[in-house]
């Protein structure tokens, strides 16, 4: 399992997922937890806040500050997100992995 969220949360959100756009604010390295990510989304016109972690990202971590990337939530618990960048992430959520992001893998 991939997202330290675990599953349930995954498919918390499968259940009436809806798609977003939101930017990477702060990226900040926790031990045993790995980064801790906080970004906002847009949202029925409006911003909402929200974090995540992720393990893997030392090499990528600098160049995804202040970047746009898809955010997947559910459309009536919008505490249940996840912002996608990784192919691990798409993968996760069973969407195929943009061509527009393939710049991410190529710095991993």
């Amino acid at each position: 399992m991939y997202n330290i969220k675990g599953q349930n949360f995954v498919n918390e959100i499968l259940e009436e997922p809806v798609m977003s756009t939101g930017v990477i604010k702060s990226i900040v390295f926790k031990a045993k937890k790995g980064y801790y990510i906080e970004y906002d989304f847009n949202i029925n016109g409006g911003m909402l806040s929200s974090s995540t972690y992720r393990s893997d990202i030392g090499s990528i971590r600098n160049i995804i500050v202040n970047k746009s990337f898809p955010v997947i939530y559910n459309k009536r618990h919008n505490d249940k997100n996840e912002i996608l960048f990784l192919p691990e992430d798409f993968k996760e959520f069973k969407m195929p992995y943009p061509d527009s992001l393939k710049w991410i893998t190529e710095h991993r």
